[in-house]
Formats: structure tokens, sequence, C-alpha cells
């Protein structure tokens, strides 16, 4: 079991892929890929080397939640069953929060995980609220899992549009989605656990990049 740290990033805003430096990237790839959209059957290599560019791109800024896997959770079929049955943000957003409860008792041993993770792992076998411990560290690592799916899904939005949330139907998209994806594999089951501002961006983005999209098809 390897023992990851995840952030308490689900009270916020997402905060990813509209970073400036990211924006960047999209946009240059972008320019790369429109160049290439549009050429002589001859030049197909070259629009497959800018596929494989884009892949690249986008699970190397998933990199720390690719590292997940099964066995790090102290109970994957607990997370597995997150991932499908809690569709929407409002109750997976009670779970995550489980670090607010009980005065805080998971902070406080994460603190310890942070800092000496073999005594944090120890302490867990006399602890009082183990249990509780161990399922509030599986929802945050379930969590973390899903924000690296989202922002593999939502960074190319501006370039490619998107039919829409669970709709990917484009075979890059796809394969990227589904290498993250260790609960099941699939690329359009993701659970809707934006936060509604992001949600917001994410269809002002696709309706910019379904625009450009189909531009650039003409």
């Amino acid at each position: 079991m390897t023992i990851h740290k995840p952030a308490n990033a689900m009270n916020n805003a997402h905060i990813g892929s509209s970073s400036a430096s990211l924006k960047a990237c999209v946009n240059w790839f972008a320019r790369l890929t429109y160049s290439l959209t549009i050429v002589p059957v001859k030049q197909k290599g070259a629009v497959f080397v800018s596929s494989i560019l884009v892949s690249t791109f986008l699970l190397s800024g998933s990199a720390s939640a690719r590292d997940i896997v099964a066995s790090d959770f102290f109970n994957f079929e607990y997370a597995k069953s997150l991932w499908v049955n809690l569709k929407e943000r409002a109750p997976m957003k009670e779970l995550y929060d489980c670090h607010k409860r009980d005065g805080g008792v998971f902070d406080r041993w994460e603190d310890k995980l942070r800092g000496n993770t073999a005594q944090a792992l120890k302490a867990l076998e006399t602890h009082p609220h183990a249990d509780d411990i161990k399922q509030c560290y599986d929802t945050h690592l379930t969590f973390e899992v899903w924000d690296a799916m989202y922002d593999a899904w939502r960074d190319p939005l501006v370039v490619y549009g998107s039919e829409g949330w669970n709709k990917n139907t484009r075979g890059l998209s796809c394969m990227v989605i589904k290498s993250l994806n260790i609960f099941t594999g699939q690329c359009n089951d993701m659970p809707d656990w934006r936060h509604p501002n992001n949600a917001k961006e994410d269809a002002a983005w696709m309706a910019k990049g379904n625009a450009r999209w189909l531009k650039k098809k003409k």
C-alpha cells in the first residue's frame, strides 16, 4: 500500500486547467493541432504525432493520480461504491467533509501522515477512530482520482469542445480517461462532482471549443 497525501480540494472551485500556465499549454496545442487538422493524406503521420503530444500532455498533468492503484486504498470496494453510487456532488461532498468531524481527528492524523507515514499507520492499530479515519482517507483519495480525470476531460474543452458530460466519443479523449479510471475502466461513467462555478465555466469553454472545431472542419 502506497500512502498518498491528498489535498482538501473539494471545498473549493477547481484549480487546475483554468491556470495561466495550463491555458498557455492548451493554446499551444490548439495552434499545433489546428494547423495539422486539414492536411493532405500524405501528412497523416503529422496528425498522429499531434495526437500523441496531446495525450502525453494530459497524462503527464495527472502524474500523481496515475500512480494511485487499488491497493493504495484501505477499502477499495468502498471507494468504488462511491464512484458507482454517488453520481451527484451533494452526497459526495457530505462524505468528503469527514475531515471536519469529530473535532478534526482526521486532520490531526493526516498531519502525522505527512510527517511520518509509518508512525501514522501504526497509530491506526489502536486509534479509537481508526475506521472513520480510513474511510475518510479513502473518500479523499477517490476524489483525487476523479479530479485527475476531470482535468483530462476539461483541459481540451477550449480546443476541441465536447458533446457534454459523459458524452465522450473521440478516441483520444476516451483513451486518456479510461487510463485513469481505476474503478471501472470506463470512459463515460464519471460522477458529476464539479463545483457549480466550474460546471458553468466548462459550458462556456465547451461552446468556444465546439465553435472553433466546427470552423476548422469547414
